[in-house]
């Protein structure tokens, strides 16, 4: 069984990483180590992060919400899971931790 990780936090500055424009206060998917994507919108990184997570399926995923996370974005975003994802379990908890309003894990 083998776990994919990632996570979404803010970009505090301008830079060029692996070829991808950030922009400070951009929102930053990190797929394991590498950030994937870097875009102004919470809900446009979690789904381009979430849908590499998965480009080679996923039986379980698993939503952890930080502090910036806010009910109506992590709604949205199971809303969107449910649909995108019809076959997987999803589960979200609140994990509380700073910095990063999601974790992501897919088995």
């Amino acid at each position: 069984l083998q776990v994919r990780s990632g996570q979404v936090t803010h970009s505090i500055r301008d830079t060029t990483i692996d070829g991808i424009e950030i922009r400070e206060g951009d929102y930053l998917g990190i797929f394991e180590k590498a950030i994937v994507s870097a875009t102004p919108s919470l809900q446009l990184t979690c789904r381009e992060l979430l849908t590499l997570m998965l480009e080679n399926g996923g039986e379980l995923i698993t939503v952890l919400t930080g502090e910036p996370a806010d009910k109506a974005e992590t709604s949205e975003l199971e809303t969107w899971v449910r649909e995108t994802y019809p076959d997987a379990e999803l589960e979200v908890h609140e994990g509380g931790q700073p910095l990063y309003p999601y974790l992501f894990a897919v088995e």
